[in-house]
């Protein structure tokens, strides 16, 4: 009688504990995630921004190169420093102007997507309050919004200027030494397998972060809960 009262009681606790799935993080959810902004126009935009602030990179180096062909006569010309110095400014104005775009985009994602999930929980069920404690969706509110508006811009920006710095300083050497490719690619390759290998990692990193930080919002809101009730 006693194990039959138990079962009934378990099948009736509506907090069920987090249980982990490990997923990956494909094209079609960075496409549903730029959708939720600009759509492709955004997205086609930084690449071709990117792709020419790459290319504006390896100007001044070829100028250089190029003015030091010349004799010393021509090298003391004003029109060599000048031409240089433009490419330089010029290369730091499209620089600036791409993560501009970048953030941009971003950040005009995250609002929609910010938008539709508070509406979506604002209209939920009361069984889905129940079901899942404050200080649950407190931890994933709080920590979205953290990754999505100050993490996930600038990692990608570092992430896409060290791509494209990395082609680009392999790209020059190659010209000169095209046996610096070889080596290269198995660099690629290796770096490739070590993000696998670390991914699951960094995802149970995460889930345990926001694990111990359940806790601690459902007590600060109990406690904030409590003082309403004893003030009035």
């Amino acid at each position: 009688m006693t194990t039959q009262v138990n079962n009934v009681k378990s099948d009736f606790n509506l907090i069920r504990p987090e249980t982990s799935n490990h997923t990956n993080v494909g094209p079609r959810d960075f496409k549903n995630y730029f959708n939720q902004g600009y759509g492709w126009c955004g997205f086609i935009s930084i690449i071709i921004l990117s792709i020419f602030t790459s290319a504006l990179q390896l100007l001044p180096t070829f100028w250089l190169s190029y003015w030091l062909t010349k004799d010393k006569i021509e090298q003391k010309k004003k029109i060599y420093p000048l031409i240089f110095t433009g490419l330089v400014l010029f290369f730091t104005l499209i620089s600036f102007a791409r993560a501009m775009a970048l953030f941009k985009v971003i950040l005009t994602s995250m609002s929609t997507m910010l938008r539709k999930v508070t509406d979506r929980v604002l209209r939920a069920k009361i069984v889905f309050f129940d079901s899942n404690p404050i200080g649950r969706i407190l931890t994933r509110f709080t920590k979205d919004v953290v990754i999505f508006d100050l993490i996930f811009p600038l990692q990608s920006l570092m992430f896409i200027n060290g791509i494209l710095r990395s082609l680009t300083v392999v790209i020059t050497i190659a010209v000169i030494n095209p046996y610096v490719l070889i080596p290269a690619a198995i660099i690629g390759v290796l770096m490739v397998i070590i993000l696998k290998m670390g991914h699951r990692l960094m995802a149970d990193a995460s889930r345990m972060d926001s694990l111990e930080r359940e806790p601690v919002h459902n007590t600060f809101s109990m406690m904030i809960t409590g003082l309403v009730s004893c003030r009035v």
